[in-house]
């Protein structure tokens, strides 16, 4: 909260409240200031309310309590605060100027009316507290609705700059020539399972329990030709015993000039390359040295 302005003379109780609400006024206008019919009436989210509508409804509980402390006749329709419109910054500016002038109203009050024992309109007859306590509960809630306005401002401002990335690996397709064995190989190599068969009559392996990515095994009638442009980085627990695993049930390891690298470059039965990393005892996914390339 921003630091109060100094008073001209030692203020009295009520005084130094009026001066917390007048300080948060003017930051409201500042905040404000600027903004179009689009900007004040957009709500982040459905459900949300837009700046126009929090302002509106901010000054209207201000203006009761306020109003209340002032011996002012109040009446509000708090629904109706939240109804959605299309203010202009200058209706808004408006209700500022009445809040203002509620405060000088207020401002004039004894310090007797905080003790005072009083109701909100708003609220059941049985509601009760000191003056004291509305005002303070008051500017509280203000200031909780100003932080409201300052996101709602920040966010309507960055949209478009930096657009959600919806999208995520779903999964890795391979293609293959003898579709049996390769599913053989890669269920057993990884722990898979096999979850359906697409349209194109390829295999669609995952993990039992549906963590990561899928694998995809595709049909096709081309044998692979040179290096594979994208292969599969395995982590294991531990990185020989898992090569001689993968070794027995039809891999083989493959020399592409990978000398003094962490990872062992290996093929399936059909030669797609990839690679098994060093032991995850001893690795750190983030660690670009750890990942073959």
């Amino acid at each position: 909260m921003p630091i109060p302005d100094p008073p001209e003379a030692s203020p009295s109780p009520i005084g130094a409240i009026v001066a917390l609400f007048r300080q948060l006024h003017s930051q409201l206008r500042s905040e404000l200031e600027g903004m179009g019919v689009a900007e004040l009436n957009w709500a982040p989210a459905e459900g949300a309310n837009s700046t126009a509508v929090v302002v509106t409804h901010l000054l209207g509980s201000e203006a009761e309590s306020v109003g209340i402390l002032a011996g002012q006749d109040v009446s509000r329709d708090r629904d109706a605060e939240f109804r959605p419109g299309r203010a202009s910054l200058a209706t808004l500016m408006d209700l500022i100027d009445a809040a203002d002038a509620s405060l000088a109203t207020l401002a004039s009050s004894p310090s007797e009316r905080l003790d005072e024992w009083l109701s909100l309109p708003t609220l059941a007859p049985e509601e009760v507290r000191p003056g004291l306590t509305w005002l303070l509960g008051n500017y509280g809630h203000a200031r909780e609705h100003l932080g409201e306005i300052q996101l709602t401002r920040q966010l309507y401002r960055s949209r478009g700059r930096q657009p959600r990335v919806s999208l995520h690996i779903e999964g890795v397709l391979i293609d293959c020539l003898d579709l049996d064995r390769q599913c053989a190989f890669w269920i057993q190599a990884l722990d898979f399972e096999m979850i359906g068969q697409g349209p194109s009559g390829g295999y669609l392996l995952a993990a039992k329990n549906r963590v990561g990515p899928t694998l995809g095994l595709m049909p096709s009638t081309e044998a692979k030709v040179g290096k594979n442009r994208v292969h599969l980085d395995l982590r294991p627990a531990d990185q020989e015993l898992e090569v001689r695993r993968l070794e027995a049930i039809g891999a083989r390891s493959v020399d592409i000039g990978q000398v003094g690298r962490t990872w062992v470059v290996m093929a399936d039965p059909e030669s797609n390359e990839f690679c098994v990393l060093r032991g995850s005892s001893g690795a750190g996914a983030s660690n670009p040295e750890d990942v073959a390339g």
